[in-house]
């Protein structure tokens, strides 16, 4: 007893509370805590940008890059010199690949190991390397260097019909990679289309996207708006999910093949569900046995939420290489640069501003000229939409690149992000002070 009381009090000298807490105490800081925590859940909303992920993604979304390397052991070869002009051709195209041209022979004995797949020799061959989450991309194919191996993997008929389907509003694609089993194939594709049927009667877009044409008006009445919220294009905003087939024998479907083997889709045999939207943005594949309405229901739903997490790489999923020019066929980049000549002018009110009193020289000529002129009076000024909507949104960001392009959160979320954070903090802080 003497040691316990020896304890307590050394315990008590250094600020220690030995005495228990009462059951009231602990009552009133888990209610706090709780309090709190109601808190944050209740702002949350209020993070996420009004847009549909599959809208914000096909506007805002860069997509990564894929790297070309053609290995090259015999540059006088006629088969080497067309694949060689291949590639100049699609560089100078609009799609997702760097290129690089790799001379053999001049490679000195420490940059030979700096690529990959020379154990085999000095052959000619085609490399294609895969976007990764890190800086160092990864080798996903290589084969023969010829203009087929080119044309393969520059494009192809499921990928160009995926093109036209989400440039023309098509909310997501789902491919259908159909296995072995065509008679399966034939019952899941019949079972899919049932189910996105009703994705598109049931899901519903997200209230308070803002239009173009609406824009300079909704600003003016609602000061603190978001410009996340605002569509960047013209393409139509509607809730339609597709179902597209390709056959995994498909020799045209070369590069598609290959980069759905790098998602997941590892089994040939069996058949496969590939969702997606934006800019070519794949989802993570999912393996048919028979088809989970629940799992398709929630990937729709998720494509159609509002867009809480606007920042790519916190997002699953992988781009496709595509032959596509997303800024300029949409047309992204007129609102953002020229937005003046989209929208018809406004008539605004310039407020009054303070006035001016005259100098003493000007009291004693007793002039009231000087100071009528220097008052400023409300004035109408004729001032474009397009510089209304921009003066709506002053002090808060237009764009992020991405990692600014992919987005940001607008104000005033990081004032409620803040506000959040601290919340958070504060409940941790009391739940680990008052655990014991």
């Amino acid at each position: 007893m003497k040691l316990r009381r020896l304890n307590l009090k050394r315990l008590n000298h250094f600020g220690f509370r030995t005495r228990p807490r009462t059951r009231k105490s602990l009552s009133g800081v888990r209610a706090l805590a709780m309090f709190l925590f109601a808190v944050c859940l209740a702002m949350s909303p209020l993070l996420a940008c009004k847009l549909p992920v599959f809208r914000y993604a096909l506007e805002r979304w860069p997509v990564d890059q894929y790297r070309f390397v053609a290995l090259i052991s015999h540059p006088d070869s006629p088969v080497v010199q067309d694949a060689i002009l291949a590639l100049k051709e699609k560089q100078t195209a609009a799609w997702n690949a760097e290129i690089e041209f790799v001379n053999l022979a001049e490679l000195t004995e420490e940059q030979w190991w700096q690529y990959e797949g020379l154990e085999g020799g000095d052959q000619d061959r085609l490399q294609v390397y895969f976007p990764s989450k890190g800086q160092n991309k990864r080798l996903g194919w290589q084969g023969d260097l010829t203009r087929e191996s080119v044309q393969r993997w520059a494009s192809s008929p499921a990928r160009k019909d995926l093109i036209h389907d989400l440039s023309q509003g098509v909310s997501a694609v789902w491919w259908l990679i159909e296995g072995r089993d065509l008679e399966k194939a034939d019952q899941i594709e019949m079972e899919m289309k049932s189910i996105l049927s009703q994705a598109n009667r049931e899901i519903k877009i997200p209230d308070g996207v803002i239009s173009q044409a609406d824009a300079a008006d909704y600003f003016q009445s609602n000061p603190g708006a978001s410009m996340d919220d605002v569509l960047r294009c013209s393409v139509p905003l509607r809730v339609d999910f597709r179902l597209r087939r390709i056959s995994s024998d498909d020799v045209s479907e070369l590069g598609t093949l290959a980069m759905l083997r790098a998602l997941g889709v590892t089994d040939s045999r069996n058949a496969w569900l590939v969702p997606v939207f934006g800019r070519g943005r794949m989802l993570d594949a999912i393996p048919v046995d028979r088809v989970d309405s629940s799992v398709v229901m929630n990937a729709c739903k998720y494509m159609v939420g509002e867009c809480s997490c606007t920042v790519k790489s916190q997002n699953p999923g992988a781009d496709l290489l595509l032959l596509m020019n997303w800024e300029k066929e949409l047309g992204v980049e007129s609102l953002v640069m020229g937005a003046t000549s989209l929208l018809p002018p406004v008539l605004l009110s310039i407020p009054e501003g303070q006035k001016v009193l005259p100098s003493e020289q000007e009291m004693e000529k007793g002039t009231d000229q000087s100071t009528e002129q220097k008052t400023q009076h409300s004035i109408p000024a004729a001032i474009s939409s397009g510089d209304a909507l921009a003066q709506g949104s002053a002090g808060r960001h237009i764009d992020q690149s991405e990692d600014a392009s992919a987005g940001g959160i607008g104000f005033p979320s990081r004032d409620v992000i803040l506000l959040m954070l601290g919340l958070s903090f504060l409940t941790v802080t009391m739940l680990m002070k008052y655990r014991h």
